[in-house]
């Protein structure tokens, strides 16, 4: 065992052949938790409107950002197009009469002015926060973010493309959490 003062340096039991530690602790190099530069993957949210429902993903995803941003997190918009994205706009303007939420098109608005950014296409800016997805397919920026949106609505391609993007998810091991809307 040596002199006194290098046996803590010695195993009783492994002999200094890693059996001393659990399984993946630093000589393993897999990684334990999902993790991403440093931090924990991204968290994705599927919220699916039931067929009772009023409205359609879009208004589901104003009512989402309302509460998103009265929790003080940024957000990204994204849809498919230039005219889904002012369509959007408009619709924040005037879902809910007596709200207000500081919104704009990426292309035109401060950022520093608006948590609440609405685009489409392959640039997201300089956003991290919160991704509400409204697009068909996933984003290629969607990982920089730390929580992704998807409302989905009771319309049959929109919910064939929620379940084509839930499986991108799944399958490179997101962590995913599934939300039944009711009203």
């Amino acid at each position: 065992m040596g002199t006194s003062g290098h046996r803590r340096h010695s195993l009783e039991n492994g002999n200094g052949k890693g059996f001393d530690r659990p399984p993946c602790t630093s000589a393993c190099p897999i990684f334990v938790e999902p993790l991403w530069f440093g931090r924990v993957m991204t968290q994705v949210d599927f919220y699916i409107l039931s067929e009772a429902a009023t409205g359609d993903r879009f208004t589901l995803a104003c009512r989402l950002a309302e509460k998103i941003w009265q929790q003080g997190r940024r957000i990204y918009l994204h849809t498919d197009s230039e005219a889904e994205s002012r369509h959007l706009d408009r619709l924040l303007w005037t879902y809910r009469e007596g709200s207000f939420i500081p919104h704009g098109l990426a292309d035109r608005a401060d950022p520093a002015l608006n948590p609440i950014l609405i685009g489409h296409g392959d640039n997201a800016g300089e956003e991290h926060d919160v991704l509400v997805n409204l697009a068909s397919e996933v984003p290629g920026f969607f990982s920089r973010f730390e929580r992704v949106v998807e409302p989905v609505d009771s319309n049959s391609a929109v919910r064939l493309a929620g379940r084509s993007r839930y499986r991108f998810y799944r399958d490179r091991g997101y962590p995913l959490n599934s939300h039944d809307i009711q009203r």
